[in-house]
């Protein structure tokens, strides 16, 4: 079962590739914060260890796109588990490249593939449960036209795959598409 989610997530992550590398930039506008560093508050949804919800977790976050086909986008979040007791803390880690699909002047349309590595810490002795989160979708980030220096993003990421690892008991995988239409993340970034 484990090579099987494997192979398919390897499969979707060159689709992700291909496909990134095949479509053109449709404007030959270069995106007005390209080759600027942009950092700012993210707000995103990710699995929680229980994988039946998903946690809403606050990252700050660094977006450099290098040109007009790719950038990188990455922070470290702070969460609070929903379901879980109040002695709970969530620390996360987010990296994500990204290729841009179409580009106009104040407007980017792209495509990610983020990996996100997890860690809930249980007061009292509880342990540590670390859950590696892998998500791949699209997103649009708009530069104001006003202060181009200032953009506001948002992405869905509906394909994943995650492995949970509990500090006592079994590990476990999830895979699905669609599997939470609540992977969605927005921020705002401002590129110095």
């Amino acid at each position: 079962m484990l090579a099987t989610l494997c192979r398919r997530a390897a499969i979707l992550g060159a689709f992700i590739l291909l496909v990134a590398s095949l479509s053109p930039a449709l404007a030959a506008d270069t995106y007005i914060d390209a080759q600027h560093l942009g950092v700012g508050p993210t707000w995103m949804t990710v699995p929680d260890s229980n994988r039946a919800l998903n946690d809403q977790v606050g990252f700050f976050s660094g977006r450099y796109w290098f040109n007009n086909r790719f950038g990188v986008d990455a922070g470290i979040g702070l969460g609070f588990p929903q379901m879980t007791p109040t002695n709970v803390t969530e620390l996360d880690l987010n990296v994500e490249p990204m290729f841009a699909l179409a580009m106009r002047k104040h407007t980017i349309l792209y495509a990610d593939a983020a990996l996100t590595p997890g860690f809930q810490f249980v007061g009292s002795g509880g342990g540590t449960t670390t859950v590696f989160d892998m998500s791949a979708g699209v997103g649009l980030e708009k530069a104001f036209e006003e202060l181009p220096q200032a953009a506001f993003f948002a992405q869905w990421n509906p394909l994943g795959f995650n492995i949970t690892m509990p500090p006592h008991g079994d590990t476990a995988f999830g895979m699905g598409i669609l599997g939470s239409v609540m992977n969605f993340g927005v921020g705002f970034h401002y590129y110095l």
